[in-house]
């Protein structure tokens, strides 16, 4: 169940004086929308703000995440939101700033911003400590977590959580049936040819990848995103980086796409400023599952994302 949160008392003026919840918003950026990609939702920070300010007046809203890995559309999506944008650059594959930044970053809303509830948008168990020292300070915490299922024992360090999922007014897309069929290993539309739609061009893009990605040469995300935007306009199917970036969450999600260890062979310099290489799981289900499989309609027909 969501909670809800009452006034604070502020001071004592002998009138008992109230004041509206003092919010504070914190989003661990690659958390929430990885975890959102691949339930196929798509993840949108102002949604988060509308969160926020239902519960009381937003005083400080940030966001932290590698921001060489924004693209401009999400950096003006995040600004035109409300969102402070905390650059966390990622020093090693396995080495991750932002957990260390958002550590400092409740530390200092504790000790010198007056705020009453934290918003916090991740589901992190390393960040426990933090959560409750926070809470150990006077504040509330409430963390969101993007549907009912994806609860962490981050949820159970805190006050209780908000469902991201209930505030978006399409929460059973196609998109998101088509990540869970992919999940039940289903091959069939069983009735609902819409996500399977989106499953089949899931499928079309492993293709792409196994052809692309090879063992010995893995590829900076950028790098495949802009290869698979290519074969897609050569099946005839119109889309761009962002959209498939969805599509390629999905995958990651499900471990379809994988990370991997740079091969001495590869060069970072020729991937740009990829720090993330990755590769395909060939002994996937989903990848070892032929094309001709997957009986509905042509992947040309598909509109992608627009349910």
């Amino acid at each position: 169940m969501e909670g809800k949160m009452s006034n604070y008392e502020h001071g004592n003026n002998g009138q008992g004086h109230r004041r509206v919840n003092r919010i504070a918003v914190v989003i661990d950026f690659d958390n929430q929308k990885f975890t959102c990609a691949g339930l196929g939702m798509a993840f949108l920070p102002a949604v988060l703000m509308v969160m926020a300010r239902e519960l009381g007046e937003v005083i400080i809203a940030s966001t932290f995440v590698d921001v060489s890995s924004l693209n401009l559309q999400e950096r003006t999506i995040l600004y035109k939101s409300g969102f402070e944008v905390v650059d966390c650059p990622r020093l090693s594959r396995d080495k991750d700033t932002a957990d260390f930044k958002i550590i400092n970053h409740l530390g200092f809303l504790s000790s010198y911003v007056d705020f009453d509830v934290l918003l916090f948008a991740s589901l992190d168990r390393d960040f426990i400590p933090a959560v409750q020292s926070v809470r150990n300070r006077g504040r509330q915490v409430f963390i969101v977590v993007p549907t009912l299922t994806s609860i962490s024992e981050l949820v159970y360090a805190s006050d209780g959580y908000l469902i991201y999922e209930n505030r978006m007014s399409s929460e059973n897309t196609p998109l998101r049936r088509a990540s869970i069929m992919l999940k039940e290993g289903q091959t069939q539309p069983n009735g609902d040819h819409e996500a399977f739609k989106h499953l089949m061009v899931l499928r079309q893009i492993v293709g792409v990848l196994v052809s692309e990605l090879k063992p010995s040469k893995p590829l900076g995300f950028f790098t495949i995103v802009k290869k698979v935007e290519e074969a897609l306009k050569q099946l005839g199917v119109e889309s761009n980086g962002t959209k498939v970036q969805v599509y390629l969450d999905i995958l990651k999600w499900h471990d379809v796409l994988k990370l991997t260890d740079v091969p001495v062979s590869v060069n970072p310099v020729t991937e740009g400023t990829a720090r993330r290489f990755y590769r395909v799981d060939t002994d996937h289900v989903f990848v070892t599952t032929p094309l001709e499989a997957f009986q509905d309609q042509p992947v040309s027909q598909v509109d992608l994302l627009s349910n």
